[in-house]
């Protein structure tokens, strides 16, 4: 079966081909892969006649469904939509063939990166889709179409990347468009690793981007910034694309004080927003209604990633980042059964007074993936002249605090002191917080002559249950 995935039940009951792929990801990273698949079969429902997927101005279609067999290796999926790729691509490379840069088209300001150019985002999700068109054809026996495919995304991803390096020559980061200068909100061009990996995890031009953004476009509520579209104002779940980046450079404190900003915006319930506040102003966002189903499943993809990842080139990584708080002498992080490309992983990582302790139990047969070439695990960042064992043998660490250990590894030893600072919480964030809003939001609110809700109304506000009951009679 399958069903239409809607992003909430307010403003984006609709289809939307991107969202929709990080959703099924997300039912997939959570356990349950048949529902993952319903929504990443609805695609076949959303093809034009002539390969055009509908709501889909990215051509992000043909890659989300290469991705859900990626991930999952689904043989009978891989049959049913191969021939939906196959039109797919024909047209796709009809559109890009008639393009003055021989790249996706430029657009006009739809949505996201709202530039009038070529967005570079596009391409990155199209170049990845034509390479696993090869990988894929090459595993249906269609031998001399894994080729014809092969010999397309190289000459596609070559064109590419010169007009991204020259974009990124002129710019000093990766831009939000490869013809539009500086200009546009920062979106794909985060991630030009995760998820596409057009660039490897540790590229330079990266690392140049996201540090970039974190200077330039980045607000003190901690959060990032959206300017685009006549926008000038926080974003919410656009946030943790930057985090991500930064949680395959291996920068995780970077990613723990993302997590800290993010949750600090929810609601008293942990909905997810947009967009459309200002920094330090009220929290009305409008029309723009919670919860953003996106911004959950994006959360999702997170916490994951931040406990259990793969790579580009078939590694397992456990740990990537980890908050002081949680290793603290009695406190335990604990994952189990996590679905992997390289089968279970099980892992209890408990804080000790000396460091942590951690327990590992990792699928010997392998998964979909088979088994990982290497596996890691991090010394977190605030750990102090830290050193390690495996199964009581001492072991090296390696470049970003990594430690390399074998698949048979049952216990991992961290001894490190911790940083005499205060251990930042989500709690402490909170209160550090709400004394700077009291400050900045009383400026605001002289500045914009804003009129709180409840002054304008003190009949419909700041009334119990009980009240609102009798007055609604």
């Amino acid at each position: 079966g399958y069903y239409s995935q809607g992003v909430n039940e307010m403003q984006y009951t609709g289809f939307f081909p991107r969202d929709s792929m990080y959703f099924s990801w997300s039912w997939l990273f959570a356990g349950f892969p048949e529902e993952g698949k319903k929504v990443a079969t609805y695609y076949e429902k959303t093809q034009h006649d002539d390969g055009r997927f509908f709501n889909d101005q990215e051509n992000i279609g043909p890659y989300a469904i290469l991705m859900w067999y990626y991930k999952t290796k689904d043989r009978d999926y891989l049959d049913r939509m191969w021939p939906r790729l196959v039109k797919n691509f024909n047209y796709v490379t009809n559109i890009i063939e008639n393009d003055p840069l021989k790249l996706m088209p430029a657009m006009g300001p739809y949505d996201n990166e709202g530039i009038t150019g070529h967005y570079t985002a596009h391409n990155f999700y199209n170049a990845k889709a034509f390479e696993m068109m090869a990988s894929c054809a090459k595993e249906l026996g269609q031998e001399e179409e894994s080729k014809k495919y092969r010999a397309y995304a190289d000459n596609f991803i070559s064109n590419m990347m010169y007009h991204v390096n020259v974009a990124i020559a002129t710019n000093g980061f990766i831009p939000p468009g490869i013809d539009t200068g500086k200009s546009g909100a920062h979106w794909g061009n985060m991630e030009a690793s995760y998820p596409t990996f057009v660039m490897g995890s540790h590229d330079e031009r990266v690392k140049k981007t996201i540090d970039y953004i974190r200077e330039v476009d980045w607000s003190d509520e901690g959060l990032i910034m959206f300017n685009a579209l006549g926008c000038n104002c926080l974003h919410h779940y656009n946030t943790m694309k930057a985090s991500m980046a930064d949680l395959y450079l291996g920068r995780d404190e970077n990613v723990i004080k993302d997590l800290y900003g993010v949750l600090l915006h929810t609601s008293s319930t942990h909905a997810f927003f947009e967009f459309c506040l200002d920094p330090w102003s009220n929290r009305d966002f409008g029309g723009n209604f919670t919860p953003h189903g996106w911004g959950h499943v994006k959360y999702v993809s997170l916490i994951r990633n931040m406990l259990v990842r793969e790579d580009e080139v078939s590694n397992l990584y456990l740990l990537s980042a980890v908050a002081p708080a949680w290793t603290l002498p009695g406190k335990e992080i604990v994952a189990r059964r996590f679905n992997t490309q390289f089968g279970s992983v099980d892992l209890v990582a408990k804080g000790t007074p000396e460091g942590l302790k951690v327990d590992l139990k990792l699928d010997q047969e392998g998964g979909v993936w088979g088994k990982p070439r290497k596996v890691f695990i991090k010394v977190p960042y605030f750990a102090l002249r830290a050193s390690v064992s495996v199964d009581g043998k001492p072991a090296a660490i390696g470049p970003d605090n990594y430690v390399e250990i074998p698949l048979s590894a049952r216990e991992v030893i961290m001894d490190f002191k911790r940083s005499p600072k205060p251990v930042e919480t989500y709690n402490t964030t909170v209160k550090r917080f709400i004394k700077e809003y009291a400050k900045h939001f009383d400026s605001w609110r002289k500045e914009n002559a804003f009129t709180p809700l409840w002054e304008c109304f003190p009949e419909k506000s700041l009334q119990n249950f009980d009240e609102r009951q009798i007055r609604d009679q």
